[in-house]
């Protein structure tokens, strides 16, 4: 499995002790969802979590929706790892062994667009980021010449 320290809440926000309190504490519940677009123009991944109950509203937001971000970014990871990247090789296994891929990669992942944000009425944070199959296929011709 590849291993990515690079996505964690440092990578997106300073706040890393709250969030690892919230988590702790199982102020939150995280039920991701994640629609694959091979057919359409995006490649996206969603997340939702619950807001903490022991935190003011502002700060519980705050904290899900970053939680969530987060979450949503991993999933799209996890979803471009899982594309073919030629017959006999997975993308994954390239990634694992050569920290350029692993970089562009990386890269990709962080620039995904969020394409929906926000809290609904039971209290629970949802986010959405989308990559662009365009985005996605120019760096696997990149990846894929020497």
């Amino acid at each position: 499995m590849l291993l990515i320290p690079e996505i964690s809440a440092d990578s997106f926000r300073p706040s890393t002790p709250v969030l690892l309190a919230c988590c702790v504490l199982g102020c939150m519940a995280l039920v991701s969802c994640a629609t694959n677009g091979p057919v359409g123009p995006f490649i996206t991944a969603s997340a939702t979590i619950q807001l903490p109950a022991n935190l003011p509203y502002d700060e519980a937001k705050q904290q899900a929706l970053q939680t969530a971000e987060i979450h949503a970014r991993h999933e799209l990871l996890r979803q471009f790892l899982d594309l073919d990247f030629s017959r006999d090789d997975q993308l994954e296994r390239r990634a694992t062994a050569d920290p350029y891929i692993r970089a562009q990669i990386l890269d990709l992942i962080r620039t995904g667009r969020i394409s929906s944000r926000g809290i609904d009425d039971n209290g629970r944070a949802s986010v959405a980021v989308e990559l662009s199959r365009e985005s996605v296929d120019q760096l696997l011709v990149d990846l894929a010449t020497p």
